[in-house]
């Protein structure tokens, strides 16, 4: 279910962002690769994926270039199959593997993408204006603690591994979330309310924080 925050009752950011991205035409798609619903296609994309990571960090390669690289393998992968079949006496219907409607956006769909960037950038942005005008203190003090951690925790990791954490998140914990929720969301609960009696006893210590706690 819903992580719901237990103070004022109003969806956490990252839950009314991933309302937002369930609207959008390509999120059946991309839950079905997170989910792992096909191995061979949701490993191939891992598999690739951090592969990029790899040549980007270790092989001095640009993204550009092996974008170029992917495209051209491609391109050689389709010669071979359209010029190859019809020698062992097989026809090559290639665009039947591939439609050619697999290759148009329609214009419903483009502004379909474009609505979901604008309203998931819209949310971004009304979260960190509060943040940063305290218009919830006790959501500032929760940023400033996890920025803190984060910054602590970087000096331990480079933005290689930085980068190849969030890749593998990206690709574990949908699939985890999917098979154990129950535990994972009363894990959160639990990790909410100990924040939230920590705030209580720093706010009650603190007349100024006690002030804006009741406001």
């Amino acid at each position: 279910g819903d992580i719901r925050h237990k103070r004022n009752n109003k969806p956490l950011m990252f839950t009314k962002i991933l309302d937002t991205i369930k609207k959008n035409p390509l999120y059946p798609l991309v839950h079905e690769l997170l989910l792992w619903n096909d191995i061979f296609r949701s490993g191939l994309i891992f598999a690739i994926s951090n592969l990029f990571l790899y040549l980007i960090t270790f092989g001095n390669y640009s993204v550009l270039t092996l974008l170029c690289y992917l495209f051209m393998t491609l391109q050689i992968a389709c010669a071979v199959y359209i010029y190859g079949m019809p020698l062992i006496g097989k026809k090559t219907p290639l665009d039947e593997m591939i439609p050619v409607e697999d290759f148009n956006i329609s214009r419903e769909m483009f502004a379909a993408h474009i609505e979901t960037i604008f309203v998931v950038w819209e949310d971004i942005r009304v979260e960190i204006r509060d943040t940063l005008y305290c218009k919830n203190v006790g959501k500032t003090l929760k940023v400033a603690g996890i920025s803190v951690v984060l910054s602590i925790f970087s000096q331990f990791i480079s933005g290689a591994g930085l980068l190849w954490t969030g890749l593998v998140v990206l690709f574990v914990y949908p699939r985890l979330y999917h098979e154990k929720h129950v535990e994972i969301d009363a894990g959160v609960e639990k990790v909410q309310v100990l924040v939230g009696v920590q705030f209580d006893k720093l706010a009650t210590a603190v007349p100024m924080l006690n002030k804006l706690k009741s406001e």
